[in-house]
């Protein structure tokens, strides 16, 4: 085991800084039968992209408690063993070029025994370019009066250009040549009016501003002319990404991180914008007749074709019921005829760690489907969506209770205040729990 980690390592370091993408060229040998797909959102948006790099880089035996979160990310997805995983929340170098982060947390954490589970190989990633942290020069974006100043005014919300981006982990061939991305699609473009001021008293409260100021901005728009026609739609990145699989058969990976939905602002924008981006892929998969407005940063126009097999992941930040955020877009996707519904409504992957948490009380707010949750917000905000083509053989949330294996991995052992949020969630591994979905081959 020690010479087979020596030796990913060495790989690993040697190509940190090649791109995006990452391809040591290594197919599991034995046809599989299924693919486990996941998505997880495993919070490591830390203060600096620096800081994750220097985490990411120290090796196993130089650790210790002060790095417990990423190793009990890293056990989680030993124990899980996903095929093919969209990690959210993880931070890069804005453009997604430095490799070194991804590369690091491979060889450093999956590819080290995390008490006792087997380590894990991943030969294939990609690191995604993403709007997150990204300023443009000239915009106010937060309406504070101040232009160019703090992560409100970044795109997509950001300390710094590439917090919150996310990557993907394949034990399969990526196929880059027909990668379609779609960071700087245009939000205008898929929402024709610039967002207006409808509510004079939340002016008031969040901007600070006089009510004459507010009583004059009501009926007129959010963003300037400028701001509005530079937006893009995604905060983070859209993608679809084909993988290659042994049969010959190729599944499309499609990805995003859409910005989370609050309704406590005086147009509402990050509802809006959490609506468009959950859309897009409803749209995306449907006829030519609703996508043919898309356009991909090569300018190549429509949506997927009706014969693609895919798989949509990600933490949407939309549940279908609870929550801030508007539920149409959500609801549509869900529903929609290229969806498995094998993974939606009373089919939809559940765990009895989730069942546990809502019956202790830890968050106030109501669910309907307490099994279905996926956040330690009481909500169902993270999917893997395969497409009806495909034949689904299994699906769970990661969330043991009590009484199973692992809980130390998702609730901080020896909590002295078990009522406090903080012992789920990213003090011990992340608030939200990984998803999987398996699919036969």
């Amino acid at each position: 085991m020690r010479a087979k980690k020596t030796l990913l390592a060495i790989l690993l370091t040697a190509s940190t800084l090649l791109g995006g993408c990452q391809q040591n060229k290594i197919t599991p040998d034995v046809m599989p039968k299924k693919i486990r797909f996941a998505t997880f959102n495993i919070s490591f948006d830390r203060n600096s992209y620096s800081t994750l790099v220097k985490e990411m880089s120290t090796p196993s035996e130089q650790q210790g408690a002060r790095f417990q979160q990423p190793r009990n990310i890293a056990e989680i997805l030993q124990r899980v063993r996903p095929d093919v995983v969209l990690l959210n929340e993880f931070n890069n170098d804005g453009s997604g070029k430095d490799m070194r982060a991804i590369n690091g947390f491979r060889a450093n954490y999956l590819a080290v025994s995390q008490n006792g589970a087997e380590p894990v190989s991943y030969p294939y990633a990609y690191n995604f370019a993403t709007n997150t942290g990204k300023q443009i020069k000239g915009m106010d974006l937060n309406k504070d009066g101040k232009i160019n100043e703090g992560p409100d005014d970044a795109l997509g919300f950001g300390r710094y250009h590439g917090q919150y981006a996310f990557a993907v982990l394949s034990r399969y061939p990526l196929d880059e040549s027909n990668l379609r991305t779609f960071r700087h699609f245009k939000w205008k473009d898929i929402r024709p009016q610039n967002p207006v001021i409808t509510d004079k008293e939340s002016c008031q409260r969040i901007l600070g501003r006089a009510r004459t100021y507010c009583e004059k901005r009501v009926g007129k728009p959010w963003y300037s002319d400028f701001e509005w026609n530079n937006i893009p739609m995604s905060a983070k990145n859209h993608a679809d990404l084909p993988i290659q699989f042994p049969n010959g058969q190729t599944i499309h990976f499609l990805i995003s991180h859409p910005t989370p939905s609050m309704a406590d602002n005086p147009v509402q924008h990050n509802t809006l914008h959490n609506l468009d981006e959950v859309k897009f892929w409803a749209d995306y998969i449907s006829d030519s007749t609703q996508n043919r407005y898309i356009y991909d940063d090569n300018r190549q126009r429509g949506g997927l074709s009706p014969e693609a097999d895919f798989v949509i992941a990600g933490d949407l930040n939309a549940d279908p019921v609870a929550g801030d955020g508007k539920k149409d877009a959500i609801k549509r996707l869900l529903n929609h005829k290229r969806i498995n519904p094998q993974v939606t409504g009373n089919h939809s992957p559940v765990s009895r760690g989730a069942v546990e948490y809502v019956s202790q009380g830890v968050d106030c707010r109501e669910t309907s489907y307490p099994e279905r949750i996926t956040h330690i917000g009481n909500l169902h905000l993270d999917y893997v969506l395969p497409s009806s083509s495909l034949k689904v053989t299994a699906t769970g949330v990661f969330w043991p209770d009590d009484t199973e294996k692992y809980g130390y991995l998702v609730k901080k052992p020896y909590c002295r205040h078990p009522e406090n949020k903080n012992c789920y969630g990213k003090e011990v591994s992340s608030d939200h729990r990984l998803v999987w979905v398996d699919i036969a081959l």
